[in-house]
């Protein structure tokens, strides 16, 4: 089943207070209100930047602004920038080793279902996941 990583759960944390910031934010300053380590949100902004997903600012008042509006970015976005690989099943990962692969009757409807799933990341932007109760 796929399992979002914990560093997927703090970059769609750090993304929604960034996308609700007016100015610049520091990773300190939202470490310190959000109790996710600072290494660790440093680890998380360089993934989110290298994804172009964040935008970084140097100087004394430096800190991320999100990269685009929330409506322009979709959870797979998110998810494909914080998690190497991912997968309903071992198969359906990019980088898979199942033993079993040769053989598996099942294969096919996991690599349906992960289609599925795929599909529903691609269409949920940040702004319906954030905000749920207003699409449900």
């Amino acid at each position: 089943m796929i399992k979002f990583s914990k560093e997927t759960d703090y970059a769609l944390q750090l993304l929604e207070q960034l996308s609700k910031s007016e100015s610049v934010l520091s990773l300190a300053e939202f470490s310190a209100n959000s109790n996710i380590s600072l290494p660790i949100l440093q680890k998380i902004a360089r993934s989110l930047k290298k994804d172009r997903l964040i935008v970084a600012h140097r100087g004394k008042n430096g800190g991320y602004t999100i990269a685009r509006p929330i409506e322009k970015i979709s959870l797979k976005d998110v998810v494909s920038a914080m998690q190497m690989e991912y997968g309903v099943t071992e198969c359906t990962k990019k980088v898979h080793g199942c033993k079993l692969e040769s053989q598996c009757n099942a294969k096919r409807g996991f690599e349906l279902l992960h289609s599925q799933v795929n599909a529903i990341m691609e269409s949920t932007t940040l702004d319906i996941f954030f905000h749920t109760e207003q699409h449900v």
